[in-house]
């Protein structure tokens, strides 16, 4: 089996618009995380952390990514109940 040389599209400038913001908004994340535990202590980050799942189920039903469900919330707390119970 051959291998073909496939073109990713990197010389048509997708680089500067996919992976460059990615990489900035990751990096901007994880350094407004690390500045927040000067103000807020490491239980209540812990707290906030685990309760994004729900925030983030809320926001895909209203930019109607998901349609609401029983089984969504089900899944949901399922997930938020395993991470808080170490």
């Amino acid at each position: 089996m051959k291998m073909r040389n496939r073109k990713l599209g990197w010389e048509k400038g997708i680089l500067p618009f996919t992976v460059v913001p990615t990489a900035f908004a990751k990096a901007l994340d994880i350094n407004l995380s690390n500045a927040s535990l000067v103000f807020i202590s490491v239980a209540f980050a812990t707290m906030c952390k685990s309760a994004s799942p729900i925030f983030l189920l809320i926001f895909a039903f209203a930019f109607r990514r998901f349609t609401p469900g029983c089984r969504s919330y089900v899944g949901s707390v399922k997930f938020i109940w395993k991470e808080n119970h170490y």
